[in-house]
C-alpha cells in the first residue's frame, strides 16, 4: 500500500493495484472522477498513445508520480536558499547578534565584537521564537583598482541610513511598526586577505535564491 497527499486530497494505491481518493477525509465513491480534475491540473493525458483513455488504476499511478515529483521539487526549492546560506557560514567568518528592544545598534555591535570588515548581513525578525529573514544587504563597493570603499560590517550597520535616520532609531522604528520582539543579525566576511568574493555578488546570489524560494523578497529589500 502507497499514499501520497495534495492539497486536501489523499490518494492510496491498494495491495491489490486499486486506487482509494480521500477529499477531506472523506472517501471518494467514485475515484476515476477526481483523477481526471487532478490530471487535468497536472496536464496529463487522459488516453494513451493509441488515444485510449486510462483505466483506473493506470490514471491514479500516473497522477500519484506527478503528485511525488512535485512535492520533491518543492522540498528541493524550500532547500535552496538554506543550503546556500550554510555554504557561506561554513565558508568564511561569521556570527550572529540579537538586538532587543530600547537597545541601540552600535551597543550590540559593541558588545558581541562584530568585525568592520567587508561582506553581506542578513537580518531577522524575532517574534514568538520565530526568526524570518526580512533583509539582505552587504557592505562594500568594490572599484576598479581592487580596492573597496564604504563601510565595513560594522560601520554600514550603524550608519545614517535613508532620511538621515540614525541607525540606533531606525531599527527601534523597525520593531515597533512591526511589533516584533527583536532583530537577529547575522553577518558573513567574504572579504580577507587570502580570499575574496565581491560582497555585492553574494549579496546577489542570496536574493535570486530567496526570491525562487519565495517569489518575493524580504520584507525590507524594497528593490534591487
Amino acid at each position: 500500500m502507497k499514499t501520497v497527499t495534495y492539497k486536501n486530497y489523499s490518494i492510496t494505491k491498494l495491495d491489490n493495484d486499486s486506487i482509494n481518493i480521500t477529499k477531506n477525509g472523506i472517501l471518494a465513491d467514485i475515484t476515476k472522477p477526481v483523477l481526471r480534475e487532478l490530471a487535468q491540473e497536472f496536464k496529463i493525458s487522459l488516453t494513451n498513445k493509441n488515444g485510449t483513455e486510462h483505466n483506473t488504476r493506470h490514471l491514479g499511478v500516473l497522477v500519484m508520480r506527478a503528485i511525488e515529483e512535485s512535492n520533491n521539487k518543492s522540498v528541493e526549492k524550500e532547500d535552496n536558499f538554506n543550503n546556500l546560506l550554510f555554504i557561506y557560514t561554513k565558508k568564511y567568518n561569521n556570527g550572529t547578534f540579537y538586538l532587543n528592544k530600547n537597545e541601540y545598534i552600535s551597543h550590540a555591535l559593541n558588545s558581541y565584537n562584530v568585525p568592520n570588515k567587508y561582506g553581506v548581513y542578513l537580518i531577522y525578525s524575532v517574534k514568538d521564537n520565530i526568526e524570518k529573514i526580512i533583509y539582505i544587504g552587504k557592505s562594500g563597493t568594490l572599484q576598479n583598482d581592487g580596492t573597496f570603499k564604504m563601510q565595513g560590517i560594522a560601520g554600514r550597520l550603524k550608519a545614517v541610513g535613508k532620511n538621515n535616520i540614525p541607525r540606533n532609531i531606525y531599527f527601534q522604528d523597525i520593531i515597533k511598526e512591526y511589533d516584533f520582539d527583536k532583530l537577529k543579525f547575522l553577518w558573513i566576511v567574504t572579504v580577507e586577505e587570502n580570499v575574496i568574493e565581491i560582497p555585492a555578488l553574494v549579496e546577489a546570489k542570496l536574493l535570486q535564491s530567496y526570491f525562487d524560494d519565495n517569489n518575493v523578497l524580504p520584507l525590507l529589500n524594497k528593490n534591487i
